[in-house]
């Protein structure tokens, strides 16, 4: 379980390096001509340039929802719930249905595409 949780807090690090990698300390959805919505950065220098072009509302809506800040806010949240967690002792035997190891992997399963991903993991 060590692994997974190294491996957990490796790619929580990766996040949380992109997201402050990212200038954009706000995001916002405004209307423009035929692409319908466009996502532009504002309270920047780049106020009113387009970062990406969305066909459909509801694409120009989920990259707004989760912007850098956002992105920051939910790995502070994991790791704070990764570190509770591995407070406690708990079963690492694959196929045991102890919460804690549950909850563990469940906070791994959204990187289940990462090339370091072990598929002992899954369950």
């Amino acid at each position: 379980m060590s692994d997974l949780v190294a491996f957990l807090n490796a790619r929580l690090d990766e996040d949380e390096a992109t997201a402050k990698a990212s200038v954009m300390p706000e995001w916002m959805i405004s209307e423009s001509g035929e692409f319908g919505y466009i996502v532009a950065a504002v309270g920047t220098e780049t106020t009113g340039e387009s970062i990406a072009d969305a066909w459909q509302e509801d694409v120009a809506v989920h990259i707004a929802r989760h912007d850098p800040a956002r992105v920051l806010r939910e790995v502070e949240a994991k790791r704070a719930m990764l570190a509770e967690l591995t407070r406690w002792p708990f079963d690492y035997r694959p196929g045991c249905n102890d919460p804690i190891r549950l909850f563990v992997h469940l906070l791994a399963a959204p990187y289940s595409d990462h090339p370091d991903w072990r598929a002992q993991w899954a369950g």
